[in-house]
């Protein structure tokens, strides 16, 4: 598979799968309305074009992991309704501007060379946020509104030196509803 057009509407299609493949283009998804996961895995030819769109008005859950994906331009992935993307395994040096994905609860960045989570602040539903073994060093107070939704922040195995940082950023996000955060594997220093 090279490229992936959807000319014929396929109204009961609900899960699509086509991980490790050699898809460089997805076109015409709006065919298939009743789509409620697209699993895209492993498909690195999707990186070498540079033109990834993916967009769905129902979808809930995208995942794009292991695709060697480099950046991921602000309008390149709408998914209005999807409560789930996974982003492992790429090669991002900064999470991609989400904000026609207002409806995330589950984002996954984990294994990849992002130093900088500002551009997430939009996400204000999302409630795990894993983002470990990246190059992470701190938490921008810009954080905060992102920050106050979620259950899960998953950052061991970063650059994160100061836990002040991290702490203060928290308190500006409160009442926050954290109840699992994960710092093993950083440079932590802490004043006493």
């Amino acid at each position: 598979v090279v490229t992936l057009v959807v000319r014929a509407p396929a109204p009961c299609l609900e899960h699509l799968g086509l991980a490790r493949n050699k898809v460089s283009t997805v076109k015409g998804l709006h065919h298939l309305p009743a789509l409620q996961e697209l699993r895209l895995d492993v498909n690195p030819a999707l990186a070498e074009e540079g033109t990834l769109h993916v967009e769905h008005p129902f979808v809930k859950t995208v995942s794009l992991s292991g695709c060697g994906l480099r950046e991921l331009q602000e309008h390149a992935v709408r998914l209005p309704s999807a409560a789930a993307l996974d982003l492992t395994g790429n090669k991002l040096v900064a999470p991609p501007v989400l904000s026609s994905c207002r409806s995330l609860t589950t984002l996954s960045l984990k294994a990849n060379g992002v130093r900088s989570l500002q551009s997430l602040s939009c996400l204000t539903s999302l409630s795990f946020l894993d983002a470990s073994q990246n190059r992470v060093t701190q938490l921008e107070s810009r954080l905060a509104n992102c920050l106050s939704s979620l259950t899960v922040l998953l950052l061991g195995s970063n650059s994160i030196a100061e836990l002040g940082s991290v702490a203060a950023t928290l308190r500006q996000a409160e009442p926050y509803r954290l109840r699992h955060l994960d710092l093993r594997s950083n440079p932590l220093t802490l004043a006493f």
